[in-house]
């Protein structure tokens, strides 16, 4: 496939997208899960499923925005931001720490990677 300027120009404006994006719903989970609101927002077993949604769509944006490379380092990075949050939530008054949410955003990052990983080489293949 011949590339032209304009479709790197897209590309490369599509992944700052993703990247932005990304890093704003980072800063939202850090800021908006601070504030008094956040204690019991989402009842068991309703938050399992919010903190996989959660970071399966954040692991997809910076995989997006890192055009599929590092899909390792991508893991580690995005499971630390969950274990930066849960750390965080044991010193915030209502909060506390789960490992149970910990390991609930690992595995969601580690379905979207694999999920992305496993579309990538379909595609590559011609969809067979």
């Amino acid at each position: 496939m011949i590339k032209t300027h304009g479709s790197e120009f897209l590309n490369k404006l599509f992944r700052t997208g993703a990247l932005v994006a990304a890093c704003a719903i980072t800063a939202g989970l850090f800021y908006f899960g601070a504030q008094p609101e956040a204690v019991g927002l989402f009842k068991p077993p309703i938050d399992k499923l919010a903190h996989f949604g959660l970071f399966f769509v954040l692991a997809s944006l910076f995989w997006l925005a890192l055009a599929g490379r590092w899909p390792l380092q991508l893991v580690g990075f995005v499971t630390l931001l969950g274990a930066l949050d849960e750390w965080r939530q044991a010193y915030l008054p209502g909060r506390s720490m789960d490992g149970a949410d910990l390991l609930t955003d690992f595995v969601a990052v580690c379905c979207a990677v694999l999920l992305l990983v496993w579309m990538r080489r379909r595609v590559g293949r011609g969809g067979t």
